[in-house]
C-alpha cells in the first residue's frame, strides 16, 4: 500500500521546512522528502502493521526553530483487504510541560481515505500557531500583562491560504483543558488602526510583531505603562492599567480591557477569539465563512492542547457565539445576517448600527445580552426588543442596579460612587475622547450625552460592576458570559 501525505497552501512562507517521519515495525523511523506539498512511502502488502506518523512545519521565521503545527498520529494498517484505522494521537499537556495527552481516534486536522492500494492522508494547514515564531519574546511580553496564576493560554494564529483576516488572537482559560465541552466566543473590536495584511513582515520584523503583542495585551491583559512615554497623564493612571496604543509611534493610549481575567472569573469553558482587522476591515470574518473559520480555530486549539476532552473532540460539538463593542458590531451584523442560525449567543456592548438591525436580531433564535449606558445604542434597542413577544424572553440588559434601574441615566459620578477602585480611571477630567487621545486633561463637554460617550461607552468593555444591588462585583464581560448559554 502506498501512503501519500499532502497539505494545503504548500507555498506559504509559514509551511516551509516540513518534517515528516514515519515509523514502521522492523523498519524504524524514516524521514520523508516532501516536494510541492506532497510526500509518500510504501507500507507492507503482506502483514498488518502499526504505523506512527509525525508531521511538523518549522518555517524558521525570525530565526526561531519552533514549529507552527505538530501532528502526532498512530494508525493500524491492514493490507488485505486494504484498510487503515486511526488508533490514537497525541497533543501537548500544557499543565505538565514535556508530557503529552493521548486521545483515541483521528486527529482533527487530518483527513484519512483508502482506495484500493492507495492511502491518502491530507493535513489541514490553513491555520497555524505562530505564537512562538520569534522564540519566547511574544509570550514573554504578553505574560507580563496577565495574571500568571490563572494559567490561561494565549495564542496568535495565522492563515496560510491568503484568507483575511490574516491573524487571530485567542485566549482560553485553564478550565477549557479537560472540559467535556469548550465553546468559542468571537469578539469584533472596532477596526480603527487596523494592521496591513502582510504575514511575512508582521512576523519577521520586531516593530510589526510588537503591534500584535500590544493588541493582545490591550484586549486580554491588565496593561503596562511607561510614564516617560506619555508624561502628561495624571499620576493615578500611570501604575498598571494603561497601555500604549497598538500603533506605538502614534502617541495614543487606551485602557486595557482585562478580558483574560474576565474569562477566568466567569469559570465558563469558553475561549475568546479576536479577528485582527486588516486594512480597516474584518474582511471574511464578517461574512458567511465565519463559522467555518471558527471551527478551524477550535481544531487548532485542540490540536495543540489548549482545549481538549478525552470524549468530545469534534469542533462541531462546540457552541459558537458572537460579541462586539461599538463599531465592531457592524462586522458582527454582517456575519450574523449571512448565517443567522449558526450562533448560540449574542453579546453586544453599545453596538453601533443596532437601530437598523432590530429586525435581524428578532429573527435570530440566539439569546441577546445588551451592555451599555447609551440611550440610543443600548437602552432604547433593549426596550424595543423586549416589547416583542418573540424576543422578550431572550434579551437582557447589563449593567443592572443603577438608580431606577436605568443605566442611561447614570453619569460617570454614579459609576465612581459605586466602585472606589476605578474612581481614578473614571474621573472624566482625566479621560480623553473615547479614551484614545490624551493630549491634555479632559474637560466636560456640552451635554450629558457627550459625557456618557466619553467615559461610559468605553467603561462597558473594560470596567466592572462593584456589586451592591447588582450582585457580586464582576467585569461586565464576566456577567454577560455567566448569563449566556455558553458552557
Amino acid at each position: 500500500m502506498k501512503l501519500t501525505l499532502s497539505w494545503h497552501s504548500p507555498t506559504s512562507i509559514l509551511l516551509q521546512k516540513p518534517q515528516i517521519k514515519v515509523t514502521r515495525p522492523g523498519f524504524g523511523e524514516v524521514q520523508l522528502t516532501p516536494s510541492n506539498g506532497r510526500a509518500s512511502v510504501i507500507t507492507s502488502n503482506l502483514i498488518p502493521e502499526d504505523i506512527h506518523v509525525v508531521i511538523q512545519f518549522l518555517p524558521g521565521l525570525a530565526g526561531s526553530s519552533n514549529p507552527v503545527l505538530v501532528i502526532n498520529q498512530d494508525f493500524h494498517v491492514t493490507p488485505r483487504p486494504p484498510a487503515v484505522s486511526p488508533t490514537e494521537y497525541r497533543i501537548p499537556d500544557l499543565d505538565n510541560p514535556g508530557n503529552v495527552i493521548v486521545v483515541s481516534g483521528l486527529h482533527p486536522l487530518l483527513r484519512n481515505a483508502v482506495s484500493g492500494d492507495s492511502w491518502q492522508l491530507v493535513v489541514d494547514t490553513r491555520l497555524v500557531d505562530v505564537t512562538s515564531v520569534d522564540g519566547p519574546s511574544f509570550m514573554a511580553a504578553v505574560s507580563k500583562m496577565i495574571n500568571p496564576g490563572n494559567a490561561s493560554a494565549i495564542r496568535l494564529y495565522a492563515q496560510t491560504d491568503g484568507t483575511l483576516p490574516a491573524f487571530w488572537l485567542v485566549c482560553a482559560p485553564k478550565v477549557c483543558r479537560g472540559a467535556a465541552f469548550s465553546d468559542l466566543l468571537c469578539f469584533f473590536t472596532p477596526s480603527q488602526a487596523a494592521l496591513p495584511a502582510d504575514i511575512e513582515a508582521q512576523l519577521s520584523r520586531a516593530q510589526r510583531l510588537a503591534e500584535l503583542m500590544m493588541r493582545a495585551a490591550t484586549f486580554f491583559g491588565q496593561g503596562v505603562h511607561d510614564p516617560n512615554t506619555l508624561p502628561q497623564l495624571p499620576a493615578a493612571l500611570k501604575p498598571t492599567r494603561l497601555l500604549d496604543h497598538i500603533e506605538p509611534s502614534s502617541g495614543e493610549a487606551v485602557l486595557s480591557r482585562g478580558w483574560e481575567q474576565a474569562l477566568f472569573d466567569s469559570q465558563r469553558h469558553v475561549a475568546l477569539v479576536l479577528p485582527v482587522p486588516a486594512g480597516g476591515s474584518h474582511n471574511q470574518a464578517a461574512g458567511p465563512r465565519l463559522p467555518e473559520m471558527l471551527r478551524s480555530v477550535l481544531n487548532l486549539l485542540h490540536a495543540h492542547g489548549v482545549i481538549f476532552s478525552q470524549n468530545v473532540t469534534r469542533a462541531e460539538d462546540s457552541r459558537l457565539a458572537l460579541g462586539a463593542h461599538s463599531s465592531g458590531a457592524l462586522a458582527l451584523f454582517e456575519a450574523l445576517g449571512a448565517k443567522p442560525t449558526a450562533y448560540s449567543d449574542l453579546l453586544l456592548f453599545e453596538p453601533v448600527g443596532i437601530q437598523k438591525q432590530l429586525g435581524l436580531i428578532a429573527r435570530v433564535p440566539a439569546p441577546v445580552s445588551l451592555g451599555g449606558f447609551s440611550a440610543s445604542l443600548c437602552v432604547a434597542p433593549f426596550h424595543a426588543l423586549a416589547n416583542q413577544p418573540a424576543v422578550a424572553g431572550r434579551v437582557k440588559l447589563l449593567p443592572r442596579g443603577y438608580p431606577g434601574d436605568r443605566p442611561d441615566t447614570a453619569s460617570p459620578a454614579d459609576i465612581v460612587s459605586r466602585n472606589a477602585d476605578t474612581a481614578a480611571l473614571l474621573n472624566p477630567r482625566s479621560l480623553g475622547h473615547a479614551l484614545t487621545r490624551l493630549p491634555a486633561p479632559w474637560t466636560p463637554k456640552r451635554s450629558p450625552r457627550d459625557e456618557r460617550f466619553e467615559v461610559l461607552h468605553q467603561y462597558i468593555v473594560y470596567g466592572g460592576d462593584s456589586g451592591g444591588a447588582a450582585g457580586p462585583a464582576s467585569h461586565f464581560l464576566t456577567q454577560a458570559l455567566q448569563t449566556s448559554t455558553l458552557r
